[in-house]
């Protein structure tokens, strides 16, 4: 195509998103360019010589409607993936097409205020992107990347509710990876969640693009398929109770994400962190602290009451399918989201559920056989809050059975060593008072008023119970 064809589209492009109602037109213009986009590939790009120390490398110099069509090109699809999205993702071409072989998004840069900006580079692409659904595929990638970052700047609830609740966990990725260094970076970047999201994002949005407007570059898609490392759906995980997401260093030992974060949470070393990145602070307070059970749920009560029942559609991991939700929904799966992100609130949210499942509890606890060695102390104040009361229960006996069967955690034996232990310091108190007080030292009357005592203290504890259950009943 020429510029003069392209150019007055390309500018109306520039500032104006994508909708339903105009897609259509842009649509005919991005099928002109494909139908001529590998064949005009190969005449408009000047070949050249350039020296840059000791070196001369290759390159070429683009005539100027080949430099419209592509940046049309980068320009169309980073529009359609923000109106597939329903995100707001910033834009800017690069200026000066200068000693360039080809065009691909090289960067993602952070404005002062906190805005997210997509930079396209000119750089030499790899021989398998010398054709449009690789390119197609570069610029969709490189858009989720954007999105992701926006959602991590995003500290409004309400505009949260249109990014993928699994950013909660891309976030933390990312932090773990900045705490770990460049090595354990490199490692792991090809493997990471952040960049299979991309990926599977990218591909579901293909998958739908090729058969249907631009069938003529099917066979390039399938060359394109062929060559790119297949990844399995980590999200697919994610979806269940105890997501599990593990990489490895340079000596080959397994790293935790979610028990990694656990220990930068214990250790006070996330202030900053949630501070850059607002998503972490549904669960942080801003001094880097976790927030209670409690607050996190309180928090997610008052903002649901003001939002809206009308769904609209959303694309989602793990299917990047579009799923119609209203806010209330999508608030209930970014809050149900980020409990599991943290283990120690996945186990609260566990153990306060009104019939906790011995097989979730159990399955957290061999996922993870270092969390009870690290935080004892805090899971048995868990333990005693949600359980205790409800000892009587068989479900409940069966969680404290497991525990000692699969994790050697005698949970039951602590309760009666200290409910003996209580038993004795009260006796202890009760007799005290009768001779001092009451100056009575017939050791069997004490006997017997401290049993009588211990009945009446349990029957007012069993009617202080029935009037609580009623009240949760009521509510």
């Amino acid at each position: 195509m020429t510029t003069e064809e392209i150019k007055p589209f390309f500018e109306q492009l520039a500032t104006t998103p994508l909708t339903k109602e105009n897609i259509d037109v842009y649509m005919k213009v991005m099928q002109k360019i494909s139908k001529v986009f590998d064949e005009e590939t190969k005449h408009k790009k000047n070949p050249k010589s350039i020296r840059k120390g000791n070196a001369t490398y290759q390159t070429y110099e683009p005539e100027e409607s080949y430099v419209y069509e592509i940046g049309y090109t980068i320009l169309f699809f980073h529009r359609y993936a923000n109106m597939k999205t329903q995100t707001k993702t910033k834009f800017t071409i690069m200026p000066v097409l200068k000693d360039v072989g080809f065009l691909t998004p090289a960067y993602l840069k952070v404005n002062s205020d906190q805005s997210l900006q997509l930079d396209y580079g000119i750089i030499n692409m790899m021989d398998n992107n010398n054709h449009l659904p690789g390119m197609m595929k570069t610029i969709l990638h490189e858009n989720r990347h954007a999105s992701q970052f926006r959602a991590f700047l995003t500290k409004d609830i309400k505009e949260l509710l249109n990014y993928d609740p699994n950013n909660i966990f891309i976030v933390k990725e990312n932090i773990l990876f900045n705490k770990r260094g460049n090595d354990f970076y490199f490692s792991n970047h090809s493997n990471s969640i952040m960049e299979r999201d991309a990926d599977l994002f990218a591909k579901s949005q293909l998958d739908d693009l090729i058969p249907n407007y631009f069938s003529e570059q099917q066979n390039y898609y399938q060359f394109l398929l062929s060559h790119k490392k297949k990844f399995e759906n980590p999200f697919l995980e994610l979806e269940c109770d105890t997501p599990s997401i593990t990489y490895q260093d340079r000596k080959g030992n397994e790293v935790h994400l979610l028990l990694e974060f656990e220990k930068y949470s214990s250790q006070g070393l996330l202030k900053e962190e949630v501070q850059h990145y607002p998503i972490l602070q549904i669960l942080y307070h801003e001094d880097g602290t976790k927030k209670t059970y409690e607050e996190i749920m309180n928090e997610r009560n008052t903002i649901k009451q003001s939002l809206s029942d009308e769904e609209k559609e959303y694309i989602d991991s793990p299917s990047y399918k579009p799923k119609k939700e209203s806010q209330k929904q999508r608030l209930e799966k970014l809050y149900r989201t980020a409990i599991n992100s943290d283990l120690l609130l996945s186990l609260e949210d566990k153990l306060a559920r009104q019939n906790p499942s011995p097989n979730d509890i159990i399955e957290l606890f061999e996922t993870y056989p270092d969390l009870y060695p690290l935080y004892h102390e805090h899971i048995e104040k868990l333990l005693y809050k949600y359980l205790v009361p409800q000892i009587d229960r068989p479900s409940i006996q069966t969680i404290f059975q497991l525990l000692k069967k699969k994790m050697n955690i005698d949970f039951l034996g602590k309760i009666e060593e200290k409910t003996s232990q209580d038993d004795d310091e009260e006796y202890k108190r009760f007799r005290r008072l009768a001779i001092e007080k009451y100056l009575i030292d017939d050791e069997e009357m004490i006997s017997n008023l401290y049993r009588r005592h211990m009945q009446l203290k349990e029957e007012r504890e069993a009617i202080e119970d029935d009037e609580l259950e009623q009240e949760r009943r009521i509510r």
